[in-house]
């Protein structure tokens, strides 16, 4: 799993998403105003204890 830090083109708000699947990044939209209009400006990995 990947947390991906997005900033968003229209409003300008930062979120994270968690990514399980790398096409996930092309649904992913503003909680803010639901623009798609977003880029991806730092992933963090995660390690998991599980594998």
């Amino acid at each position: 799993m990947q947390i991906y830090v997005f900033k968003c083109n229209e409003c300008g708000k930062e979120f994270e998403v968690e990514i399980f699947a790398p096409l996930q990044v092309l649904d992913v939209k503003c909680p803010e105003c639901d623009s798609e209009d977003v880029e991806v400006i730092n992933i963090i990995n995660i390690c998991s204890p599980f594998g």
